[in-house]
């Protein structure tokens, strides 16, 4: 069934009771993440300090600590939510497993909003992968002021849609577009640390660059965006061609 097909009551009859199963699954996936988890995805964000996460956990820079210890592999290559999956996620109800097993094909992209979907959510391109189109299912997305222009998200495939997986972070227009275009030159983001670590970053660094993580984290976001021709104050991407 394809979205063209699907009505908005059929979408919604399968996206509500995915999303309680997302919930589920995630609040068991994080015992499988431990605090050396937790504190690994903070240091990635600049947000990390005395050994302690520098952001409440009611803060929503503190989501998406959580959502980078889960999600993405350690020093080891190891992610917690596929430990997960082959420990105490194979109790998980078969339907579950299912949804289960798309989240661990989830991905991190930066996405341009083009206009809401008449069936919920909104419509949106992914700009990392030629702008590709995706329906993006999130009741909390049914009003547009909800969901700034471009973003950055984890998101998962589900079949008809696409849902959500992680928080949402904003960046800059240029920003997002100097991604794009470094993504298309070579093949990758144009960051020392992961897509998702450096927007996550940038997310709360304004709150905690004073601290000796935070002064890390800008000093290696702005020495790799020189090495790789991007201006640290404009965002604008050079390739090395035209230099």
């Amino acid at each position: 069934m394809d979205d063209q097909a699907m009505t908005r009551e059929e979408a919604l009859a399968v996206h509500e009771p995915m999303h309680a199963s997302i919930l589920t699954i995630i609040g068991r996936a994080r015992a499988s993440c431990g605090m050396s988890d937790m504190k690994r995805a903070a240091d990635r964000m600049g947000v990390l300090g005395g050994g302690k996460i520098l952001l409440p956990p009611d803060h929503r820079g503190f989501q998406m600590v959580c959502d980078l210890a889960l999600f993405e592999p350690n020093e080891r290559g190891v992610c917690p939510f596929d430990r997960f999956l082959s420990g105490p996620g194979r109790t998980l109800p078969e339907r579950e497993k299912d949804i289960a097993a798309r989240m661990a094909m989830g991905f991190f992209s930066v996405f341009r909003s083009t206009g809401q979907h008449e069936n919920g959510g909104i419509r949106a391109n992914d700009m990392l992968r030629d702008d590709q189109p995706i329906w993006l299912m999130e009741k909390r997305f049914d009003t547009l002021n909800a969901v700034p222009e471009i973003f950055g998200m984890r998101v998962f495939d589900m079949g008809p849609f696409h849902a959500v997986l992680g928080p949402l972070a904003v960046l800059k227009d240029i920003l997002a577009d100097t991604c794009a275009v470094f993504q298309e030159a070579e093949g990758r983001p144009p960051f020392r640390r992961s897509l998702a670590a450096t927007i996550y970053g940038l997310n709360t660094l304004t709150e905690k660059s004073t601290h000796p993580s935070g002064m890390k984290f800008t000093e290696d976001l702005i020495k790799g965006m020189r090495e790789n021709g991007i201006d640290p104050e404009t965002g604008a991407f050079k390739p090395a061609r035209e230099a």
